[in-house]
């Protein structure tokens, strides 16, 4: 058995019998993760998704079960706000912002994509669903 699988056996162990402490191991190693990577103590995170109504900065969203991700500068490593992975990381993917009227160019170019009519039937790729 790896490793990673015995952490998850004991972990789903701990989470079944002890809730509690599961819960208290959890927010340990996010408090530690947060200082390690961003120099953010646990109460400054808090405080920042507080003021941001525990939403994405951005789109103003309630994360999904992986919480508001830090977006961060990688040239200073700054911290700026809280964000959704979804716009955490479409905005990693465009820091360079010469691409943004590049992309919103190429939006416009094929919003005539979006009616239904645009494509003969059997060219047309199924919409997802947005929630």
């Amino acid at each position: 058995m790896r490793t990673t699988d015995r952490l998850a056996e004991a972990l789903q162990f701990i989470s079944t019998y002890e809730p509690e402490a599961f819960q208290r191991h959890r927010d340990s190693i996010k408090a530690a993760n947060l200082l390690s990577k961003y120099n953010l103590p646990l109460g400054v995170y808090e405080l920042m998704a507080a003021k941001q109504d525990g939403c994405c900065y951005i789109c103003k969203r309630k994360p999904g079960k992986r919480g508001l991700s830090v977006d961060h500068c990688h040239h200073s490593g700054r911290v700026r706000r809280l964000l959704c992975t979804r716009c955490n990381t479409a905005l990693g993917a465009l820091e360079d912002a010469k691409l943004l009227p590049l992309l919103q160019q190429y939006i416009e170019e094929h919003k005539h994509l979006r009616t239904l009519d645009a494509a003969p039937k059997g060219n047309r790729v199924r919409a997802r669903r947005r929630a």
